[in-house]
């Protein structure tokens, strides 16, 4: 579950933010120069309506989002729209991808026409070493099907924000920073650092969390807070 810091945008409700995506197709491959090869087509795609039953068993959102209260609005456009989370993806989604994987820049296309979703939650796992012309791609890629980039989940290993070690901790705060450009560079609103299993210091949780926040105010980026387990 996500918490904003701010909250000023709300994408429906806790059903709403459920995100889960179950098989994962074989998309064109991209080749040297970052392009895609459409001569094949993806492969093992579900059809859509059997995909959405998938979907609706192994989580509590339902398949086809409920319109029958909370209508979108021009303050709040996706309101009782469902969304996917690329954490769940997990290695079927990679930047250069092998034969059985999707690649990034195909997934807006094929979440929207496979699932008629737009939402889409990334990760930093998922967005690999992605440069600044890559991030581009894939902004523009989601704008040309409409999708929305809303979140960056931070999820690099071994940061630790809340050490009592000012070294340790600066480092993760510097890391996080890098994360919070590439999230405005692709449009996110929110960035999320990943939550650790220990309970913190809070006086040092909170004075990390508030450098992030003011970073992230001058770039647009609103932080969120995410439980663990």
């Amino acid at each position: 579950m996500l918490y904003p810091l701010t909250p000023q945008f709300q994408i429906g409700d806790d059903r709403d933010t459920e995100k889960v995506f179950t098989q994962a197709p074989s998309c064109p491959p991209i080749h040297a120069g970052g392009k895609i090869d459409h001569s094949t087509q993806c492969s093992q795609r579900p059809h859509r309506r059997a995909a959405r039953r998938s979907l609706g068993a192994c989580s509590s959102t339902p398949a086809t989002p409920d319109t029958s209260d909370t209508p979108p609005t021009p303050d709040n456009p996706l309101a009782r729209e469902v969304g996917v989370t690329t954490s769940s993806l997990g290695s079927h989604v990679a930047l250069h991808p092998n034969s059985d994987q999707i690649a990034l820049f195909d997934l807006p296309r094929l979440l929207l026409d496979e699932f008629d979703m737009r939402v889409i939650d990334l990760n930093t796992t998922t967005l690999g070493e992605s440069g600044p012309a890559d991030l581009d791609r894939l902004r523009n890629e989601a704008a040309k099907s409409g999708s929305h980039l809303i979140n960056l989940k931070m999820n690099q290993r071994g940061l630790n924000m809340d050490s009592p070690d000012e070294q340790v901790r600066a480092h993760a705060v510097s890391e996080y920073k890098k994360s919070i450009d590439t999230a405005a560079q692709l449009g996110c609103r929110w960035a999320c650092p990943l939550p650790l299993a220990e309970d913190p210091d809070f006086s040092i949780h909170v004075k990390s969390y508030r450098e992030l926040a003011d970073y992230g105010a001058e770039k647009g980026v609103e932080m969120l807070v995410e439980n663990f387990g």
